[in-house]
């Protein structure tokens, strides 16, 4: 077996001269594991649209991707009831290929069930907790299917990648890893600080929506009562267009909030570097990228109680959701503290330690090369 179908639920844009562009998440280094593991051919089977550009802000080029399915079944999710897809898939898979599934995603929740009723044999990357949707219209319902199809199609898969361990005890499967998709490259330098008389710079990466908690930062943040100067950084896409507005309407003496929308790495590793905190307010989510990413630079972080980062942040920096308060004064908190912000920064360096890259590749090799062995 030489083939794997890659099932996700992003959007890749393709352009004239033929390049695949993805928005991030998904990159070469990610696509590497299966190259590695002796796959040669890597078929990408997503939602896709044109670009008149052959460069866009925010995305890379992908290599070495077969985008037969990206080219032919362009738009959104409406492949997903064609007929001709399925008739096309089913032919690869027959073919001897792999399908590896992103889940819970849209995507995902289509062919998880199709090769579990043609008994196609199936990797699942369990990335993140199904109420995940329950932010959106007829969330709940998405919720409770996508929960009930996890039930019934994960524990049937060849192997199953999990992000937390939370994720694992909920839909188990007998040849399952807790393997964080972050790898970290390069780790800074530990933070030392100083009781400052002028200005804290706090960051937050993630798109402008409720779901990601903006709305819960802005909230507490307007009612901080801090006599230093806050620079606000919000690194991430609009996705809802009323909070922005609401971010942009308001007037706060001494906060700014600055929207910096999508940025390259290096920006938002320089942003990180001039950071005295890191604030991550998600209301549901695995284990988020950008928490391990703001700890590989020694930044402080306070994030809300997700399971996902269980063991990863300190309880005590942790806020409850829905505790209204509860964050502010965690944040004033450690603000006034240059000790409490040293001890976090050692510890953000600690563990982000455990996702360097090489340590990473090695277990998901063996991993892949381990359900490739199940099946031949």
């Amino acid at each position: 077996m030489t083939k794997i179908i890659f099932a996700h639920a992003l959007v890749f844009k393709l352009t004239k001269s033929g390049k695949t562009l993805s928005p991030g998440g998904i990159d070469n280094n990610y696509l590497r594991r299966f190259a590695d593991a002796g796959f040669e051919d890597i078929y990408l089977l997503s939602r896709s649209s044109a670009s008149d550009s052959e460069e866009v802000k925010g995305y890379g080029e992908l290599d070495n991707v077969n985008p037969v399915f990206l080219n032919k079944y362009t738009g959104g999710y409406k492949f997903l009831l064609s007929y001709s897809f399925y008739k096309d898939l089913y032919r690869l898979l027959k073919d001897d290929a792999l399908l590896i599934i992103n889940y819970p995603s849209s995507t995902g929740l289509f062919l998880i069930l199709f090769a579990y009723l043609f008994n196609f044999p199936y990797v699942v990357e369990v990335a993140s907790d199904s109420d995940t949707y329950r932010e959106k219209r007829f969330g709940l319902v998405v919720d409770i299917v996508s929960n009930l199809l996890g039930k019934l199609c994960v524990p049937k898969a060849v192997g199953a990648l999990y992000v937390a361990q939370f994720l694992r005890d909920k839909w188990s499967c007998d040849n399952g890893l807790v393997l964080s998709n972050v790898h970290i490259e390069e780790i800074g330098n530990i933070k030392s600080f100083q009781l400052k008389k002028d200005k804290f710079t706090i960051t937050t990466v993630g798109a402008i929506s409720y779901r990601k908690g903006i709305d819960i930062i802005i909230d507490e943040f307007v009612n901080l009562n801090l006599t230093h100067k806050i620079e606000l950084n919000i690194v991430g896409p609009v996705i809802d267009k009323g909070l922005k507005q609401r971010i942009d309407n308001l007037s706060i003496s001494n906060i700014d909030i600055i929207c910096h929308g999508i940025l390259k790495k290096d920006e938002v590793v320089a942003l990180l570097d001039n950071s005295d905190l890191y604030v991550q307010a998600s209301r549901s989510e695995g284990l988020p990228r950008s928490v391990i990413e703001a700890m590989s630079r020694g930044v402080p972080v306070v994030c809300s109680n997700l399971p996902g980062l269980k063991g990863i942040v300190d309880e005590q920096f942790q806020f409850k959701l829905n505790h209204k308060g509860d964050l502010r004064k965690i944040v004033k908190n450690v603000l006034m503290s240059p000790n409490i912000l040293d001890r976090m920064s050692v510890a953000s360096i600690e563990v982000s330690k455990c996702f360097q890259i090489d340590i990473s590749r090695k277990k998901r090799l063996d991993f892949y090369q381990g359900c490739k062995a199940l099946i031949q």
